[in-house]
């Protein structure tokens, strides 16, 4: 697993948040809106999307089926400044990973990216292993 996706408004976090995965190895890419996140997502299908909850226009969790679908491939893990038992529930209901509570403790999201890592099918594993 190595392209991310991050779709959140708030461009700070992305970049804060794009550092510090970029220096683990991961190449990422960013959307501040859900649209923006689709179609950067089209032009470069993420093996993880990390999507926030709460955006302009439709949220994340209102844009999870369409990541699901047209991503099967990608686990998304949806994080949330507003994190409650019900939007946990519905982003796992939806098909995330997991739902992180903001501010994103690093290393609650490194075990959830090496549990994605784990689960990722075993033909994307190897084909990860051959780009490194």
């Amino acid at each position: 697993m190595r392209r991310i996706l991050i779709v959140d408004d708030d461009a700070a976090a992305c970049r804060t948040l794009g550092l510090h995965l970029g220096a683990l190895g991961y190449e990422v890419r960013a959307g501040h809106t859900l649209e923006e996140g689709l179609a950067a997502a089209r032009a470069d299908a993420p093996d993880l999307i990390i999507l926030d909850v709460r955006m302009p226009g439709r949220s994340g969790l209102e844009g999870l089926p369409d990541l699901r679908r047209e991503f099967p491939g990608a686990a998304v893990i949806v994080v949330t400044a507003y994190h409650d038992r019900e939007t946990s529930q519905r982003a796992v209901q939806g098909g995330a990973l997991a739902c992180l509570a903001k501010p994103l403790d690093i290393n609650e999201l490194e075990s959830a990216l090496g549990q994605a890592e784990r689960n990722q099918p075993a033909d994307r594993r190897d084909e990860t292993d051959r780009s490194k």
